[in-house]
């Protein structure tokens, strides 16, 4: 009977080493470094003209971001709270779909942010 392909694993090839000479490593390392790259997508993008979308280095996540996620969840949780309140207590009325509105509001926000943070558009 034949293997079970599910057990073999692709193999990648072997890696490439490379050095620039001495009196261009500076140099070549500052290309790199302007270049916002990897030294790998570099020397990829150097040689082919193009680079794979894996090799692209993403900016960490701002903290102004983040901290704008945060107080979007809080947000969020505590109209959930005040709704869930006003239902435990048989009030069925307008303030209730103005949160309900409020929560689909911010949870859109908070998608939003989300998508800014992941460097992706709305």
């Amino acid at each position: 009977m034949g293997e079970d392909k599910t057990n073999q694993k692709k193999k990648r090839s072997s890696s490439i080493s490379y050095r620039p000479p001495v009196a261009l490593q500076q140099e070549f390392e500052r290309c790199v470094e302007r270049s916002g790259l990897s030294t790998s997508a570099f020397l990829t993008k150097s040689w082919h003209g193009k680079i794979l979308p894996s090799q692209i280095r993403r900016p960490p996540i701002e903290e102004n971001i983040l901290a704008k996620m945060l107080e979007l969840l809080m947000n969020i949780y505590e109209a959930q709270r005040e709704m869930n309140m006003l239902l435990q207590n048989g009030e069925n009325n307008t303030k209730n779909e103005l949160l309900y509105f409020r929560i689909e509001s911010l949870l859109i926000e908070l998608r939003n942010a989300f998508m800014r943070a992941l460097g992706r558009k709305n």
